[in-house]
């Protein structure tokens, strides 16, 4: 038997398909690479022992890749077989209505209907990071503030590179030490959760966290990029992997940094890979691959991150937890390949519709709304619309929002103000006390950062604090952008500096563990005596009496004298009790149906957590997120247009969409009429205290454009109600329309009109200052602002224009009914 025969039967019968001569030969060429390696590594092994050593090792790869591609087709088909029970049965009169519940969840009242991939993705987000937080903290007082500030990141990534080698620590700080375990702890769980969703990842040697690749510095510096690669990227490993000559490595490279350059490794999807047939958008085996690059040290690790990466550890281990949550959501919700079954379940919906003889009109609504909620809903989950067409236009843009934010939101938290009464509309669909809930938040705003107890309780909520992650607050009011380096450092201190983070985290905190601490105080109850609208709510997530009765098993935890009520309660349950549960619904009752019928309650029981405190402290979902964003991509220009418009719109946006929405649709015309009393009543207080800080009288609140300003303050487009209404109601309509565009295209206007003036002889100093003022970061921040404005800045507009205070004293009274408490053109004379 010649090589080429014993070649071309051992590949045959280990893949268990034909294949050309010329498919024959190229393994050839790579068996033998690999067998010159073990060759070298084997003195004296024979060039057809090696070969046939090679070709087994091929043979166990092509069994188990054979295996994860059986077991991905049974994901597929089961996911997609309960997305099919759901839609013909709860949802059978509203496929639509059931497809959009499915990915970014509903308003409606019915079981499931906030059930949602996009639910789901936030509670492990928030759970993962959370838990990281939570266990830094523990290991001694100073080490969350040390791995945030990314003080000793050098030797904590030593400590994770020896930790995946299986080294020994002994040479390290306990305190280094500690935090590589807790870091370490929670990639692990992401890993683990990951395979038990459907992909494949295996431990690796010399793996810290999820490397971050920074698009545009790598765009910008392409020469740098590929020394830096030459200099600390392991090639002849990669090589090894990739079972290519090491002169391939070059052209391998430059295909990468094209991916990078790209943006390609930030879709949850990749091309298909080198390594076999994988189909695009394939959650399962894009997420098993993604660790293709390999360093040569924890040292090399660190100079990429700083040069070309997150910059600091603690950024990538969010950045990797949050893509891992994001894979884990979809695998979970539709299988390891998302968008084929996505596209499949569609088209079997479809033909049920028509052979049922659907009504015409719903058959076209619900075509219409498959390619709809795929560009707007399943792209927003994916991550694909954040994936830069263009980096250098998406850098600038997002730059420039971040300006716009750090300018005009210094009073965003007293605008929010107006949660308080979000949160009294949410507590009625919680079983609540309102006032409980809102004097514990107050109080949590003077307390100091939680005890690694609580925090640990918090992340089991899936309670991640903004101020401990560095996710910024400001994602509750604008398009969350990726601006990162000095202007995304300046944005964290800013929404610090102005108590948003504070408000946010206070607030949060309070509605998360007020929520455990209801359910711990009901598990005496059954199903039935719990709250009517308790519930409901329960329901949207799945949870019914049946599972309540589970879940109220549980043994309950207690934290500083408080009982609660939390998902890892369930680790405890004894499996007969689950047993039961799935022979009264005639499932099987095998340990892995156990094991699964635990987790799903665990992720039900969090995901009700987590999305009640999102609208209790309104945020926007991905639902939200879809809908702001179109469908369209960052940095196209299109895209960009779309996210200048939208800035500050998310908050009203998310208020219109989830708290309008929920009150029409459960809460009946008494819950509309409460809605609107609240907002009017929070709204004004946001206004007063506004005024407060501007020193300013309060405002007539019989007026009639005082309860309209206020019913919008308390409504979430407070950001735009003081110039909005002052314009409509000076009748400058274009300047209000133009306002609607977005707070870039508005300061444009104002720019043009500055220049207008400047080009006719006009005086435009006074302009000029307000438009600087209003364009620099920082000056607005609310404590600050009313100080810098009677030392310096009504001094100057005076001073370029004479007579402009009593001016704009005079056009408030008239537009307001308002008064200075101290005139500014008095006290600064």
């Amino acid at each position: 038997m010649t090589k080429k025969t014993l070649c071309h039967e051992l590949i045959e019968e280990a893949t268990g398909r034909a294949f050309t001569a010329a498919e024959v030969d190229r393994f050839k060429r790579r068996f033998e690479r690999r067998a010159a390696r073990l060759r070298e590594s084997e003195m004296g092994l024979s060039y057809n022992d090696s070969l046939a050593r090679v070709v087994d090792e091929f043979k166990q790869e092509a069994e188990m890749m054979l295996a994860v591609s059986r077991r991905e087709v049974l994901l597929d088909q089961l996911r997609r077989m309960d997305a099919l029970d759901q839609l013909e049965g709860q949802w059978k009169d509203d496929p639509s209505g059931g497809l959009k519940a499915m990915l970014v969840g509903t308003q409606d009242a019915r079981a499931g209907a906030r059930r949602s991939i996009g639910t789901e993705m936030t509670a492990m987000t928030d759970q993962m990071l959370g838990g990281m937080v939570a266990d830094v903290a523990a290991v001694e007082p100073a080490a969350l503030k040390i791995f945030s500030s990314g003080a000793q990141d050098d030797d904590v990534a030593r400590a994770l590179w020896a930790l995946s080698n299986g080294d020994k620590l002994d040479g390290f700080p306990s305190l280094t030490v500690g935090i590589a375990k807790a870091v370490r702890k929670w990639q692990e769980y992401s890993r683990v959760t990951a395979n038990d969703a459907g992909a494949w990842i295996g431990e690796t040697r010399g793996y810290i966290v999820s490397t971050y690749h920074d698009t545009s510095r790598i765009a910008r510096d392409r020469d740098g990029w590929m020394e830096y690669a030459r200099t600390h990227f392991d090639l002849q490993r990669m090589a090894d992997e990739m079972e290519v000559d090491m002169s391939d490595m070059q052209n391998i490279l430059s295909g990468i940094w094209q991916d990078f350059a790209d943006g390609v490794h930030m879709k949850l999807w990749q091309p298909p890979k080198p390594k076999g047939p994988w189909s695009n958008r394939d959650a399962g085996k894009d997420v098993s691959w993604e660790r293709v690059i390999h360093f040569k040290s924890a040292d090399s690790w660190t100079a990429y991150n700083e040069a070309f990466g997150a910059g600091n550890l603690r950024e990538a281990a969010i950045w990797g937890l949050r893509s891992r949550a994001r894979a884990v959501a979809l695998l979970n919700g539709l299988g390891p390949h998302y968008e084929a079954n996505y596209d499949r379940l569609g088209t079997e919906v479809l033909a049920k519709l028509k052979r049922s003889k659907a009504p015409p009109e719903t058959i076209t609504k619900f075509q219409r709304d498959v390619r709809r909620y795929k560009r707007m809903y399943l792209a927003e989950l994916d991550g694909s619309l954040d994936v830069p067409g263009n980096d250098t236009l998406a850098t600038v843009s997002g730059t420039i929002r971040a300006i716009q934010s750090m300018s005009s939101l210094g009073g965003s938290t007293l605008s929010s103000v107006s949660d308080l009464g979000v949160i009294v509309l949410g507590a009625k669909y919680n079983g609540l006390n309102a006032l409980q809930t809102v004097s514990r938040g107050i109080g949590n705003l003077f307390k100091s950062v939680p005890s690694a107890e609580r925090l640990e309780l918090q992340a089991d909520l899936g309670l991640a604090l903004n101020s401990l992650t560095g996710k910024l607050a400001h994602g509750r009011f604008t398009p969350e952008d990726d601006v990162r380096g000095m202007i995304g450092s300046l944005q964290q201190k800013f929404f610090t500096w102005n108590l948003q983070n504070r408000w946010t985290d206070a607030f949060r905190e309070s509605i998360a563990e007020m929520m455990s601490a209801n359910l711990a105080r009901r598990v005496g109850e059954g199903f039935d005596l719990l709250p009517e609208r308790l519930q409901t709510t329960l329901g949207l997530y799945g949870i019914d009496a049946g599972r309540w009765d589970l879940i109220r098993q549980a043994e309950l935890g207690e934290v500083e004298g408080s009982k609660f009520l939390s998902p890892s309660a369930l680790d405890d349950l004894p499996d007969h009790a689950l047993q039961g549960y799935l022979e009264a619904h005639e499932r099987p009752t095998t340990a892995g149906a156990i094991k699964d019928l635990r987790r799903e309650l665990q992720r039900q029981l969090r995901s009700y957590f987590v999305d009640q405190r999102d609208y209790m402290l309104l945020s926007p979902d991905a639902g939200t997120m879809g809908m702001l964003k179109q469908g369209t991509q960052r940095g196209t220009g299109l895209g960009e247009a779309v996210r200048f418009m939208m800035q500050f719109k998310s908050f009203p946006l998310a208020y219109t969409h989830k708290i309008i929405g929920r009150e029409i649709a459960q809460g009946g015309m008494a819950g509309v009429a409460q809605m609107i009393a609240l907002t009017i009543i929070t709204g004004y207080a946001a206004m007063a205290l506004k005024d407060a800080f501007k020193l300013r009288k309060q405002r007539d609140p019989t007026d009639w454009r005082t309860l309209v300003a206020a019913f919008n303050q308390g409504g979430g487009a407070g950001l735009y109600s003081d110039v909005l209404f002052s314009q409509v109601l000076d009748r400058r309509f274009k300047d209000a329309a133009i306002s609607l565009l977005g707070p870039t295209a508005s300061d444009a206007n104002s720019l043009s009109d500055i220049m207008a003036r400047i080009a006719q002889g006009e005086d435009a100093g006074a302009a000029t200052v307000r438009f600087v003022q209003g364009n620099t970061p920082m000056l607005n921040i609310f404590y600050a602002k009313v100080t810098l404005d009677y030392l310096i800045f009504y001094r100057i507009q005076e001073w370029m224009n004479p007579g402009s205070l009593r001016r704009m004293e005079e056009r408030i009274r008239e537009q307001t009914g308002q008064e200075f408490i101290a005139p500014p053109s008095e006290v600064i004379n």
